[in-house]
């Protein structure tokens, strides 16, 4: 499993949640704010230039 302190930075940090699933758990990390990469200033500017924009 993938520790939180040893993924790249990204704009809101990130967060881990446990989902469990039909008897299954399953461990998932994500960013924990995905809205705060539209505000990113390097995605907006990415945007401007090729329409690039972070969906997940």
């Amino acid at each position: 499993m993938t520790r939180l302190a040893d993924l790249p930075p990204v704009p809101g940090g990130w967060t881990a949640d446990v989902v469990d699933v039909a008897g299954r758990t399953f461990h998932l990390t994500r960013p924990a704010d995905p809205d705060a990469f539209l505000d990113d200033p390097q995605v907006h500017e990415k945007n401007l230039e090729s329409g690039y924009m972070p969906y997940w």
